[in-house]
């Protein structure tokens, strides 16, 4: 009977392990689908600012790279 506790509690183990790796790897997804996101949004901004001259969104363009930039240092720390 003693035998076939620590196999039980590796298996509970192992269950958690891997539970927790995809719990991690689906956030590690969505902050992708998030930064990509923020990528076109800052690709539409520049675009806007050029079709209409208008220098006055640079701190909007500037806020969506820094949350790509941030987003990216996230999903490589979680990789890691």
């Amino acid at each position: 009977m003693e035998g076939r506790m620590p196999r039980a509690k590796l298996a509970i183990v192992q269950k958690a392990f891997t539970a927790e790796f995809i719990k991690v790897d689906g956030i590690g997804t969505r902050l992708q689908v998030v930064a990509r996101k923020a990528d076109l949004l800052s690709f539409a901004i520049t675009g806007l600012m050029e079709v209409h001259q208008d220098d006055e969104a640079w701190p909007l363009r500037d806020a969506a790279d820094q949350i790509v930039s941030e987003l990216e240092s996230i999903i490589e720390e979680m990789q890691s």
